[in-house]
């Protein structure tokens, strides 16, 4: 299995094209050429791998039938910084029957 993957900048796009051998993964990225000029986008970066040589996808790391994320890391705490004090209802009231 063949994966074509690219980069546009314009619209800020990543994608994958997966394709099961190298000849077709070329005529997808030529597909995929004509198809983004014709909406005047172009690819700023484009590849083409096995999934035997590996690569990183947002983040994610594939090699072979082995998927590694790295988002196992434990989520940082939040704090509250203010409360706001209750809202005292009878006085609120009170002022907006005067006209406040």
């Amino acid at each position: 299995m063949l994966l074509l993957y690219a980069y546009t900048d314009c619209v800020s796009s990543y994608f994958l094209v997966l394709r099961k051998s190298q000849e077709k993964a070329k005529d997808a990225l030529e597909f995929t050429n004509e198809m983004l000029e014709k909406l005047l986008l172009k690819l700023d970066e484009s590849d083409i791998v096995s999934f035997d040589e590996g690569f990183k996808y947002l983040g994610v790391l594939f090699v072979r039938s082995l998927i590694m994320t790295p988002f196992d890391k434990p989520k940082k705490e939040r704090k509250v910084l203010y409360y706001p004090p209750p809202m005292n209802m009878s006085a609120y009231l009170l002022k907006k029957k005067r006209g406040w």
